[in-house]
């Protein structure tokens, strides 16, 4: 993967998952240059059956019409990434939390309708790909809400971690540093976190890369253990979807 210094982690996923064979929409409120390249070399729709693509569609985290726009421009949706993310500037209006409404409700919300979608589209394996931040693991006094966005993230993660195993849906985290990162891998897709930090120095750097198994958070099982609700409430989810009101 690109450095994500030179293009920021959505885009580095994104060029990822194009030169891998995948169409992309990228939903964002404009165009960087570097994504306006990539776009124009993947172009949409293709000029040759098969090959990827990739489109833009202008996107606030509040409005879901990109993806209507995007099952309509590709057909199905098979991986979301949940990317986004945000700080609230000084004078921010009171009472309105820009950094949670974008790092934490808009993420949440997307991936209600992707897992709905994948329910009623039995036949697409979806993959839920979040990305959370080191913050989640840390505080500060400088960025609490910012912190506290991206461990909101980090626990939704967590809760979903029955997805796979009960409905196919792969879902996973990574919690980035302030550095580049490498692409995410196929096993990470059951709540898993993947820790990323770059230790060393910008000339000579080493990636150090944990991966945090749910079940460590649990001293004898994990959630979806004997005694607990949670598999006959996901068979129920598997079997009638979000939508029923049983």
């Amino acid at each position: 993967m690109n450095r994500t210094e030179d293009l920021g982690i959505g885009l580095a996923i994104a060029q990822r998952l194009l030169n891998e064979g995948c169409s992309v929409m990228i939903a964002d409120l404009a165009l960087r240059p570097e994504a306006e390249a990539t776009t124009a070399k993947y172009p949409h729709p293709s000029s040759h059956d098969g090959s990827p693509s990739a489109t833009f569609h202008k996107t606030d985290v509040t409005n879901w019409f990109p993806w209507e726009a995007t099952v309509k421009s590709f057909g199905r949706v098979d991986i979301v990434v949940n990317n986004a993310a945000a700080k609230d500037q000084v004078d921010a209006a009171v009472g309105s939390y820009h950094t949670f409404n974008v790092n934490t409700i808009g993420p949440i919300r997307l991936a209600q309708i992707a897992i709905d979608y994948w329910l009623q589209n039995h036949e697409i394996k979806g993959n839920l790909l979040w990305v959370s931040s080191m913050g989640a693991y840390i505080h500060s006094i400088q960025t609490p809400f910012y912190f506290a966005s991206k461990a909101a993230i980090l626990s939704v993660v967590k809760s979903l971690q029955g997805l796979k195993q009960l409905v196919g849906i792969r879902n996973s985290v990574i919690c980035p540093g302030p550095t580049r990162i490498r692409d995410y891998r196929p096993q990470y897709d059951n709540g898993n976190a993947l820790e990323i930090m770059m230790v060393g120095s910008k000339e000579a750097p080493v990636i150090h890369q944990k991966e945090v198994q749910l079940e460590a958070l649990y001293p004898t099982a994990s959630s979806m253990g004997a005694g607990t609700k949670a598999i006959d409430f996901m068979k129920m989810i598997a079997e009638k979807g979000m939508r029923s009101t049983c």
